[in-house]
């Protein structure tokens, strides 16, 4: 038999391969000794890897509550757009017909309203005249031409809308004065307002009226005109 060499190892020396030192441990090199890190036991593998297993299960499964939450989530922002362009279309349709239904409403003058609404309760006023009373009228001055308010036996001015003789200011009252018509003539007085009445440019709480005095009701200016009794012919 021939080694690789191609030498005949059968007639190799014995004695050659048995002459060979032997090493002991102490003989080897500290520096190239075996530094593998020895393997732990089957069982703390097992522990260990039980371990992870838990922790990547518990892991996929916050993963799955916070994926169930982020859809949950969605959906409700998905229901609110819908809710506010459902509102959006809403109050579009609301302010389109409120538009067509201010374009209906005829345009007027506030003064023209005014002195409207005055000459109608001073038609109903005048029914409510005592018998024989003079004919009592307040000309309003300060909305320019507008017709008399002819005074019942008890005209209430104010802001209120219950007033027969409604005066529309943030100056006077809701219920500023009182002015009753007797047979003896017309008296006006104050009911406590909190810009007072003028008469002739003096502060009043009760004054009997004449013929030609100026009234001052907050900012609101009056002419009375006083005349024939109720039911009499004009000369």
């Amino acid at each position: 038999m021939q080694n690789q060499q191609g030498h005949d190892i059968d007639n190799e020396d014995p004695d050659r391969t048995e002459s060979l030192p032997v090493l002991d441990d102490a003989a080897v090199d500290p520096d190239v000794a075996d530094d593998a890190v020895p393997l732990p036991p089957d069982d703390h593998l097992a522990g260990a890897f039980s371990a992870l297993k838990s922790e990547l299960e518990a892991l996929r499964a916050s993963a799955d509550i916070e994926r169930a939450r982020a859809d949950r989530l969605a959906q409700e922002q998905a229901f609110l757009r819908e809710e506010l362009t459902a509102r959006d279309e809403l109050i579009a349709q609301l302010r389109g017909a409120l538009a067509a239904r201010h374009a209906q409403l005829p345009v007027e003058d506030p003064r023209r309203w005014e002195a409207d609404l005055a000459q109608r309760r001073a038609s109903t006023a005048s029914v409510d005249a005592a018998p024989g009373a003079a004919r009592w009228e307040l000309v309003r001055l300060d909305l320019g031409e507008t017709p008399a308010t002819v005074l019942g036996s008890r005209t209430r001015l104010g802001r209120a809308t219950g007033c027969e003789l409604h005066i529309d200011s943030p100056s006077v009252s809701r219920y500023h004065a009182l002015v009753v018509v007797d047979a003896d003539g017309a008296v006006i007085e104050d009911l406590n307002s909190t810009n007072g009445i003028y008469v002739n440019g003096r502060k009043i709480m009760r004054e009997r009226l004449r013929d030609g005095d100026s009234v001052t009701v907050g900012e609101a200016k009056f002419r009375v005109s006083g005349g024939v009794a109720t039911g009499a012919k004009a000369p």
